[in-house]
């Protein structure tokens, strides 16, 4: 009866709970590893760039287009505002080393005015 649906239903608002913090958890266990990477790496690499960063913690997210290091490109989700990596950068380094935020586009003819902006990483 209503009780018993009642009761389906608060437990699958728990379950639900659940699993945002979980995913709240990991999210924030996520951030902390990158960011003693971060440091890690600024402390290493004390003239490093965003790239090279980039490059070092996400081998996977750059695109090699030689064995020629000064080629490679990294994907242009890390360039958008809402990039976690990017503030995380740009809270760590001095001021003529911050990573200006970049729009970049989807589609064919990134000029149109039909494009979608490119999702967070972290989102």
């Amino acid at each position: 009866g209503l009780n018993d649906q009642l009761e389906m239903f608060n437990e699958r608002m728990k379950e639900e709970a659940m699993r945002r913090d979980v995913s709240r958890e990991a999210e924030e266990a996520c951030r902390q590893t990158m960011k003693e990477h971060l440091d890690n790496f600024l402390e290493q690499n004390p003239d490093g760039s965003y790239e090279d960063w980039i490059f070092a913690l996400h081998p996977e997210n750059t695109q090699d287009a030689s064995l020629i290091m000064e080629y490679r490109e990294v994907d242009m989700r890390f360039y958008i505002e809402e990039s976690d990596h990017r503030r995380m950068w740009n809270e760590r380094v001095d001021p003529q080393r911050l990573v200006a935020a970049r729009a970049r586009m989807l589609g064919p003819d990134a000029s149109s005015k039909n494009h979608e902006p490119i999702a967070d990483l972290l989102s």
